[in-house]
């Protein structure tokens, strides 16, 4: 049996439910079988990747994909001191 894995990430990856389901999958075609393996993940809200880091053992970062005119359009005000963009 030849063994692989597949090395996966998640954007806006909330509490991490996305990325344990990843994980308990897995795949076999023919003589191929395939496990996932987690590397991380971004989202917007820091208590989410606080439990994203509890719940998968894995890291997060806190980031906004918005630009800062977008968090302006979006959220109708300028975004706080600790705001972090991409």
């Amino acid at each position: 049996m030849d063994k692989k894995t597949i090395r996966h990430f998640h954007l806006f990856c909330g509490l991490g439910g996305g990325a344990l389901g990843f994980n308990r999958g897995s795949a076999r075609v023919g003589n191929t079988e395939v496990k996932f393996q987690y590397l991380g993940g971004i989202d917007v809200d820091p208590g989410a990747i606080a439990d994203f880091q509890r719940l998968t053992g894995t890291p997060g970062t806190v980031l906004d994909m918005f630009s800062r005119d977008q968090y302006t359009a979006f959220h109708g005000h300028e975004p706080p001191s600790y705001w972090i963009r991409s």
